[in-house]
């Protein structure tokens, strides 16, 4: 494991011989920008109220995730921020039938989506559950199932929706879509330390430690919590 110290405005594709399980140490006032798939990270340091994380991905077809290595690792914001803007990959439209499928998109790397939170159907938020047979047809039947072994037109698994009596039906016409990055935490301790999560439309998956002490601004982020799922039967949770 090496450690990388940043001291300028860097581009990640820039930084040479970085390997799975390095560390990012930012120096000054720099700026770490990501905007493509990543290896696998032990941490980054970011301990400055000027410096700042950036992940951004404008693309509309392709994601890009984050991946920590395991629950060794972390980010330290130390003041500063970690800013993300990802954007909204169409899978299909709603044609407004039962059991609707629609296959994910793996990344640079082949890679696949984890635990998905949540997905779009037009502008509605749709919630993942690993039992869709309960029988439910109102606004509570907003899911989908997610399978991550699935193999599609794209390579990167699958998502179904309900048949309109075990889970509703998206409108016919509407785009389903979801969120372009990912950070897989692999139960990696996130520390804002005073600093700030940026976060817009972007998912988290794999358990992470959230630690107090800074800011949180999230929109259109999805947290997947494996201990507290939504469950088909459980009326009472809600993701957003």
């Amino acid at each position: 494991m090496a450690t990388f110290f940043i001291s300028t405005d860097t581009n990640y594709a820039d930084i040479v011989g970085i390997a799975n399980g390095d560390i990012i140490d930012m120096q000054q006032d720099a700026k770490l920008t990501i905007s493509e798939s990543t290896i696998i990270f032990d941490g980054i340091f970011n301990n400055n109220l000027s410096r700042t994380v950036d992940v951004v991905n404008t693309s509309t077809s392709s994601p890009i995730f984050i991946p920590f290595q395991d629950s060794g690792s972390f980010f330290s914001c130390g003041g500063g921020t970690w800013r993300m803007r990802g954007d909204w990959i169409t899978l299909g439209v709603s044609d407004g039938t039962a059991g609707q499928v629609f296959d994910l998109p793996v990344d640079a790397l082949g890679s696949r989506y984890e635990e998905i939170a949540y997905v779009k159907a037009g502008t509605e938020s749709w919630a993942y559950v690993s039992d869709i047979s309960d029988d439910f047809t109102d606004d509570r039947g907003k899911v989908f199932l997610h399978d991550t072994t699935a193999t599609g037109s794209f390579s990167g698994g699958q998502i179904t929706f309900g048949n309109g009596v075990n889970g509703a039906i998206p409108p016919l016409g509407v785009d389903i879509k979801v969120a372009n990055i990912q950070i897989k935490a692999n139960n990696a301790a996130f520390n804002p330390s005073g600093g700030t999560l940026d976060w817009q439309i972007s998912l988290i998956s794999g358990n992470p430690d959230w630690n107090a002490g800074g800011r949180y601004l999230f929109d259109e982020v999805g947290v997947f919590d494996a201990e507290d799922i939504l469950q088909a039967s459980d009326f009472s949770f809600s993701f957003f």
